[in-house]
This record gives structure tokens, C-alpha cells and sequence, in this order.
């Protein structure tokens, strides 16, 4: 149908993601805070000056996001496209490789594979820490240690306040 160029693999990769971020991204911007939509309606916005002004600099920074995590399925999704019926590319190189047992080779092309999509995604999360300075993350305390010592402390300082 769509031949044996990169067409059927941009096509292969478009159909296994693009319903999925679909799906991820409605529900990243069902997330936001409805007090900030019911806000800005009181004060009058409506329609795509709602979504403009208040959705997406509310989610954009969790659909950059969602975006890294989509392209780690869009590289399972072009070593599938490469898979069926092509004659170049990674895996068909991969494929030849083992074929003739050449066991070395099919292990660096993998390992170039884990390091290509390592490191893409190491550069976008520092693209998205500059991006979203307000999303770095501390590097005190996890948010979960934090969470447990606050609930931690809060039954002790309860202890201390009440008189017996």
C-alpha cells in the first residue's frame, strides 16, 4: 500500500502513537485545576481565549511531559517499522548481522539504540528544565519524604499542643 520507503514507517509510527497522545494529552488537560477555569470564567473568559490563556499555560509543561514518555514509544514504534519489510535501517542491519552470527555487531547496534534514545531524552529533560523552571525538582528531600514528614510530624505536634 504505502511501498517500502519511509512512508509506511512514518505512517506505522503516526498510527501507534497519535491515538495514544491523544489520549494522554486529554487527560493531562482534564488535570487542571478547576478553580483557575472557573476563575478566569468569572472574569470572562470563554471559548479559545479560555483555552488559550488558561489551559495550555496550565498543562504545557506536563504535556512537554508526556511528549518525552510518547517518544520512547515512537522509537519501539520505528524499530517495529523497521522490522516489516524494509531494506535498510537499524534493524535490517541488526537482522543481517545475526544472520550471519555476527553477535558483536547486533549488541553495539542495540546498545547505540539505548544510548540514541538515552540520550534524546536526557537533552529534552534539560530542555524542559529550562523550559519550566518552575517544574525543576528540589535537590533536598523527594516529594514523597517530604509528604511523610509532614504527616509525621503533624501527630506529634498534636501530642504537644493538647492538655491532658
Amino acid at each position: 500500500m504505502l511501498g517500502i520507503d519511509d512512508a509506511p514507517k512514518v505512517a506505522i509510527i503516526f498510527v501507534g502513537t497519535f491515538f495514544q497522545q491523544v489520549l494522554v494529552i486529554s487527560n493531562t488537560v482534564r488535570k487542571v485545576d478547576p478553580a483557575l477555569i472557573e476563575a478566569s470564567q468569572t472574569l470572562g473568559a470563554r471559548g479559545w481565549k479560555l483555552v488559550r490563556r488558561v489551559i495550555i499555560p496550565a498543562s504545557v509543561s506536563d504535556i512537554y511531559t508526556d511528549m518525552r514518555i510518547l517518544l520512547g514509544w515512537a522509537w519501539t514504534y520505528l524499530i517495529v517499522a523497521e522490522v516489516v519489510g524494509t531494506m535498510s535501517g537499524i534493524t535490517y542491519f541488526i537482522n543481517q548481522q545475526a544472520r550471519y552470527r555476527n553477535f558483536d555487531n547486533v549488541y553495539a547496534a542495540i546498545a547505540m539504540i539505548g544510548i540514541i534514545g538515552f540520550s534524546s531524552d536526557l537533552f529534552l529533560a534539560w530542555l524542559g528544565s529550562v523550559l519550566f523552571p518552575w517544574k525543576r525538582k528540589s535537590h533536598g528531600t523527594s516529594g514523597i519524604a517530604r509528604h511523610s514528614l509532614s504527616t509525621s510530624a503533624s501527630p506529634s505536634l498534636e501530642a504537644t499542643t493538647q492538655t491532658p
